[in-house]
């Protein structure tokens, strides 16, 4: 599992071999931007040492075109996002050309199951997460692409749910 530093986990009682299964070998939540990679799962397997070597090897990503975010498009493209393709075909890549195998091996979850986002974008595509307010149901609450001072106080709240709801000790 790969997680960003800017994500807590929030329910220590859900196991992440709830969240998957053997069919696919990756795991990843759905957002606006298509998938999100701040929070991920990943079988062990030679596929999955493959698909991270592609991941690794679109170095065309890091020129001047693209100067941030440079995993989450990478990771894009080689799944097909709509957005990601079209930024590609703009520079004159072509689709990622086993686009459909990894998709058969990508399974996209619920956000509130992997990847509870704090952006109100979210909540428009998915209300039943709201972006203020924790739920039991949630693994893990991520505050991706936000100011450092919001997401700070965010983050501080976040903790004090977590303690209280996992028992733990401040």
């Amino acid at each position: 599992m790969w997680s960003d530093v800017d994500a807590i986990f929030m329910n220590m009682s859900i196991a992440i071999e709830d969240l998957v299964d053997s069919e696919h070998e990756l795991f990843f939540s759905a957002d606006a931007a298509g998938i999100n990679s701040g929070v991920f799962i990943v079988h062990s397997s030679e596929w999955s040492q493959w698909w991270l070597s592609e991941c690794w090897n679109q170095t065309w990503l890091v020129d001047g075109h693209h100067p941030f975010q440079i995993e989450q498009r990478a990771i894009q493209y080689l799944y097909n996002s709509e957005a990601l393709t079209a930024n590609a075909l703009k520079y004159g890549r072509p689709r990622y050309p086993a686009w459909k195998e990894v998709r058969a091996k990508t399974k996209i979850v619920e956000p509130c199951a992997l990847n509870t986002n704090t952006c109100y974008d979210e909540y428009e595509r998915y209300p039943e997460c709201h972006p203020w307010e924790y739920s039991d149901g949630f693994l893990l609450v991520h505050f991706a692409g936000k100011i450092h001072t919001w997401r700070s106080v965010q983050m501080l709240e976040a903790v004090r749910i977590a303690e209280l709801r996992n028992q733990i000790a401040p």
